[in-house]
């Protein structure tokens, strides 16, 4: 779930679910604070991420994202969230998108990195990464690192256009998002734990 203070400063739990769309709920009581039923008409397993004001959540089925929300909450109780524009090309359906600043970069199972302008919707580049993925992407600075199912590492810019750093190629199934710890990157394959600096 996504941690999110509204605009009375106090801390709400955004969660997605096919069966209830996205949530709002206090964590202090479990009082659903605001809802958007029935957005999400296919299974959603990527997390909430909140860009420029908006909450951001995708669905999808088999391999392929259906769509990706863009939601905008409420700014007082009893106002209702708005469903702001969708995503659809190239939605992802298992990975988690990344932001810096109002651009949002969407990495598709399939493959498909996209720069998204979060305000508008407006679609800066489109990229291919040449694999498939179920990991979610992580930014370090400018640059996103999205680590395919058989743990080909690619580095892109988090910028205004698509350019591919480098790629690691550790061959090994993955389905894990990596974690940074000073500059060293952690990946779990289905046997190993790798360390790469």
């Amino acid at each position: 779930p996504l941690l999110y203070k509204g605009t009375d400063g106090k801390t709400q739990v955004i969660f997605n679910s096919a069966a209830s769309g996205m949530t709002a709920l206090d964590p202090r009581t479990g009082k659903t604070l605001w809802q958007v039923p029935d957005l999400f008409p296919k299974r959603t397993i990527g997390s909430p991420i909140l860009v420029s004001g908006l909450i951001f959540a995708s669905c999808g089925d088999g391999n392929n994202g259906h769509w990706m929300a863009a939601v905008r909450p409420p700014t007082k109780p009893g106002e209702n969230a708005e469903v702001v524009y969708k995503i659809r090309k190239s939605a992802p359906y298992v990975p988690t998108p990344v932001a810096k600043g109002d651009q949002l970069f969407l990495v598709s199972d399939g493959g498909i990195a996209t720069c998204i302008d979060a305000p508008t919707g407006e679609e800066i580049w489109k990229g291919n990464l040449r694999d498939t993925f179920f990991s979610s992407p992580i930014r370090i600075d400018d640059r996103i690192l999205a680590v395919s199912r058989r743990a080909d590492v690619v580095t892109f810019k988090a910028s205004d256009s698509f350019e591919i750093l480098g790629r690691t190629l550790i061959n090994q199934p993955t389905h894990s998002t990596p974690i940074v710890d000073s500059e060293r990157l952690y990946l779990r394959t289905i046997s190993h734990l790798y360390c790469l600096e």
